[in-house]
C-alpha cells in the first residue's frame, strides 16, 4: 500500500516543484522588465536634462548675439531680421508693462501719503 500513497506524492511535489520554478521564471522576467523600465526611465530623464541645458545655452547665444546686434557689432543676416523685430517688439512691451508698473505703484504711495495727511474725523457718540 506504500506505493499509491509515494506515487500520490511523488506527483504532488513534482507539481509544487514545476510551479515554484515557473514562478522564479516568471519573477526573473518581471524583475527584467522592471529594470529594463528603471533604465528606460534614467535614460529620459537625462535625455530632459541635456535638452534643458541644450536650450540654455541656446537662449545664451542668442542673448549674446542680440547684445551684438543691439551693439552695432554685428549685422543682422535677412533669415534673422524678422526674429530680431520680434525681440526688438518685446522688449518694448516689456518696458511699457515695466512702466505701467511703476505708475501703479506711484499712484499707490501717493495714495498712502495722502491718507497719512488727512485728519481723520471723531464720530460723536
Amino acid at each position: 500500500m506504500a506505493g499509491p500513497k509515494h506515487t500520490e506524492n511523488t506527483d504532488a511535489l513534482r507539481e509544487l516543484n514545476e510551479s515554484w520554478e515557473s514562478a522564479k521564471a516568471e519573477l526573473s522576467r518581471l524583475r527584467e522588465s522592471v529594470e529594463q523600465a528603471v533604465r528606460m526611465g534614467g535614460a529620459q530623464g537625462e535625455l530632459g536634462r541635456r535638452r534643458s541645458e541644450r536650450e540654455a545655452a541656446l537662449l545664451k547665444l542668442g542673448e549674446a548675439f542680440y547684445k551684438l546686434v543691439q551693439d552695432g557689432a554685428v549685422d543682422v543676416p535677412a533669415a534673422l531680421k524678422r526674429a530680431v523685430g520680434e525681440v526688438k517688439a518685446k522688449e518694448a512691451e516689456l518696458l511699457r508693462q515695466q512702466a505701467d508698473i511703476a505708475a501703479i505703484l506711484k499712484e499707490a504711495e501717493a495714495l498712502v501719503e495722502k491718507s497719512r495727511k488727512t485728519p481723520t474725523k471723531k464720530r460723536s457718540k
